[in-house]
């Protein structure tokens, strides 16, 4: 277990270690993250690039190509003023 001070810090120690992980299994071209549309991951470098918020990411350079972004497994449009626990399931 590791504590961290915030969560882009979390977000930063979670993709070294999965990347050294690995590293360390003779396998270091496994390096790709996978990250959701419209999720914000912070503004540290890896979280950054995780963050599915395109507009967090203008004028910091080109994004990471380790990093695949998905839609959310449900996507429901929601009006101004309506929120998940309004929509019927």
């Amino acid at each position: 277990m590791l504590f961290t001070t915030g969560g882009a810090e979390a977000v930063e120690t979670v993709i070294k270690v999965n990347r050294h992980y690995h590293f360390l299994r003779g396998e270091p071209r496994r390096t790709g993250i996978i990250s959701r549309h419209r999720a914000y991951r912070g503004l540290t470098g890896a979280a950054l690039a995780a963050t599915g918020l395109e507009a967090m990411k203008e004028g910091f350079g080109q994004p990471d190509p380790d990093f695949t972004h998905v839609p959310p497994p449900l996507l429901l449009p929601l009006s101004v003023g309506e929120c998940r626990r309004d929509v019927p399931t």
